[in-house]
């Protein structure tokens, strides 16, 4: 459904997100991980053609075989919320403080589908219904309702016009961890009942496990690994996925040093360069503790690793061997 070659998204000199490749199937289930200013949100911005307007956006971004790359803004009205949507991070911020809910979830369905009144809002409690919103909810305020219930209103509305692709930006960061496994839950089984494409964004390695059968790993804009979700958690082959995982907190005890001494929990050092800084080869050069002495220089392709890809210049040296 989704083909992005190249796709690149810069201001100025700086690129936030380099020369990103990858595909999404109708009904797949995609993760995206890093840490904060990997790169994450302004792919999805990419998909959706909202890139801030300072952004240029160059290569490739087919849509049902239409290329949207520099598309007209017109071109992408026609597009989200019938054929793309999304949920944004903070749904208190989303939402329009000053118009009852049901009537945000009405909206699109009266300007895209152009439904009468009547029909938009059997429609809209159709959709409460199905994300498990109460019926008096929905001539409630957002101010109104718990986070994860506003959580859900959102996600009615990306639903509203039943699109193909739905993009998930950290949609349980406000949550607690019962109601996010809820959302987690919901959002697959839509997916599953819809055939619809899944983009889930989310610094939670948990809940990209528990919600994606795919997994794209970004650091410094670049996509640094790809595969099955479950083989990249279980066996990462990119030095920073590594990292990442290592940096997990641990439900079980953590193991003890030879001191008897809790061992303390692993972190990547440094932090991420800001865009006019990075290195121009391989983006965690500076912080990787496999570093080899052309990782600055040269930016290494992503090369088959097991069932996914990397873009380390130790695989391809694996692979080559």
């Amino acid at each position: 459904m989704i083909r992005a070659e190249g796709l690149t998204v810069s201001f100025g000199d700086a690129a936030a997100l380099r020369g990103a490749t990858f595909e999404i199937a109708a009904g797949e289930r995609v993760g995206v991980v890093g840490e904060s200013g990997s790169g994450k949100s302004m792919l999805g911005l990419a998909l959706m053609g909202m890139a801030p307007d300072a952004a240029r956006v160059t290569g490739s971004l087919r849509f049902d075989g239409r290329e949207m790359a520099g598309a007209p803004e017109a071109d992408w009205a026609k597009l989200r919320a019938r054929r793309a949507a999304m949920i944004f991070q903070e749904p208190l911020s989303a939402l329009n403080p000053l118009r009852r809910i049901g009537e945000i979830v009405m909206e699109p369905l009266r300007v895209h589908l152009r439904l009468s009144r009547e029909a938009a809002e059997a429609r809209a409690r159709a959709l409460f219904a199905e994300v498990g919103l109460p019926e008096d909810r929905f001539r409630q305020f957002p101010h109104e309702i718990s986070g994860g219930q506003r959580q859900r209103v959102l996600i009615a509305l990306a639903l509203a016009c039943d699109p193909g692709l739905l993009i998930a930006d950290e949609p349980t960061t406000a949550l607690d961890a019962h109601v996010a496994l809820r959302v987690i839950d919901l959002l697959k089984r839509l997916s599953t009942e819809r055939r619809m494409a899944l983009l889930f964004i989310s610094h939670d390695l948990a809940a990209v496990a528990r919600a994606t059968d795919r997994l794209i790993v970004m650091y410094g804009g670049d996509i640094v690994e790809t595969g099955p979700t479950a083989d990249v958690l279980a066996a990462p082959k990119h030095p920073y996925t590594r990292g990442l995982l290592a940096a997990r907190p641990r439900i079980e005890a953590a193991p003890r040093g030879a001191d008897g001494r809790r061992e303390r929990l692993a972190t990547i050092p440094g932090t991420v360069p800001g865009l006019l800084s990075l290195p121009a080869g391989c983006r965690f050069s500076g912080r990787c503790p496999v570093e080899q002495p052309d990782c600055a220089r040269s930016r290494p392709a992503l090369r088959p690793a097991g069932a996914g890809a990397a873009a380390c210049i130790l695989i391809g040296a694996e692979t080559d061997a």
